[in-house]
């Protein structure tokens, strides 16, 4: 029973994974969960931790700039000075900001509230959210264009500098370098961004509406799958062919063996000719 349990788990992964891919129409940043949340569950995650988090967002006349730089990299890592800069910078702000960060900071901005866990998909399902300044992780970007915000894409490392270049060339945000120079890099582009934010809105809002445009609703289609890899006794057809191929291909040992003997050729030949010449030699000599 378990075994078919875990069966019935991987192939539907799997099965969500690759479905996820249709993004690649609209932006090459795909998520296995796009779209599942509703609205009753958006409203559950707003208030879940965060009593005044509703109020804060409700209240927040000019918008809210949600700015999270992931789980990876600790926003209490940065050095004191850079926090200090990226206060300031926030503080000079009409809009309410809202920063994901480890531990409490002091002395910030009326205007700043520090989050040491925060719903992300929830803030940014919110309608006074017009902002997310985020690192540009996979689903970080993907949550981004479902629900329609701007971006400004600070990459770090691995696949972020190719989703901040995507979001960058459609349109949807701007993309700034993680340096000593932070704060004013980003002072920069928030107010690049900022000044056109109907743009860049309008969009995202494109790209959004692209990317939810599906033939059936998320959860109906997990059912689907669900239902079918049951039917299908683990759906033995949609398996992956890279689960056939044997053990000693996986390790490329033919490869290997290809190669060495290649070698023992070579080898075998250089030898040949170098014993024809010296004994050819060796004839020219006595004669």
């Amino acid at each position: 029973m378990e075994k078919i349990i875990c069966l019935l788990f991987c192939t539907v992964v799997t099965l969500c994974s690759c479905e996820a891919y249709k993004i690649l129409a609209v932006l090459p940043i795909p998520s296995p969960s796009h779209g599942i949340l509703g609205d009753n569950l958006v409203r559950h995650l707003l208030n879940a931790g965060h009593e005044n988090l509703q109020k804060i967002m409700d209240e927040a006349e000019h918008g809210v700039i949600y700015f999270s730089m992931g789980s990876n990299l600790k926003s209490k890592t940065m050095p004191n000075e850079l926090k200090k800069g990226l206060l300031k910078v926030f503080g000079g702000l009409k809009q309410t900001v809202l920063w994901k960060f480890e531990e409490n900071l002091l002395d910030r901005p009326k205007n700043v509230h520090i989050l040491q866990w925060a719903p992300q998909q929830s803030i940014l399902a919110h309608p006074n959210a017009v902002l997310f300044v985020t690192h540009g992780g996979l689903l970080s970007l993907t949550e981004a264009v479902y629900f329609g915000i701007p971006v400004i894409v600070i990459p770090v490392f691995s696949d972020q500098f190719l989703n901040a270049n995507q979001a960058q060339h459609k349109g949807i945000g701007e993309q700034i370098k993680l340096s000593y120079n932070l704060d004013k890099d980003l002072k920069v582009t928030l107010n690049k961004v900022l000044g056109d934010l109907s743009k860049y809105t309008a969009r995202a809002k494109e790209v959004s509406a692209a990317y939810r445009d599906n033939p059936v609703k998320p959860g109906k289609e997990f059912n689907f799958w669900v239902e079918h890899v049951v039917r299908t006794r683990g759906a033995p057809h949609l398996r992956s062919v890279a689960l056939q191929v044997p053990l000693y291909q996986q390790a490329y040992l033919d490869l290997l063996a290809v190669l060495l003997a290649a070698v023992v050729v070579i080898v075998l030949v250089v030898k040949k000719i170098v014993w024809f010449l010296t004994s050819k030699g060796k004839k020219l000599k006595k004669n």
